[in-house]
């Protein structure tokens, strides 16, 4: 089967049709593999694929940021002299 290069961007793809998907048995990712110079898809071996993992909501990722530097923030904390504003 000839399938014809789509430009994207600075780059190229290929559509695969519902039926080449269902075949594959893929959904939002495929691993891609260079064999004797073809090119082979196939469906991930596990489920952690990007395409399938949660990203973390905002609040998440901000408590995580906290716990992290947490030492860096304290140290911050302890080594600022709090200033009063002049008032006029």
């Amino acid at each position: 089967m000839v399938r014809m290069l789509q430009k994207i961007g600075t780059s190229r793809g290929i559509i695969l049709t519902r039926d080449m998907i269902d075949h594959l048995g893929i959904s939002d990712a495929v691993e891609i593999e260079f064999e004797q110079g073809r090119l082979v898809l196939h469906a991930p071996a596990t489920d952690a694929t990007p395409a399938t993992r949660r990203r973390p909501t905002a609040e998440e990722s901000i408590r995580r940021g906290i716990e992290k530097y947490r030492p860096a923030f304290e140290a911050l904390g302890r080594d600022t002299e709090v200033v009063e504003p002049s008032v006029r």
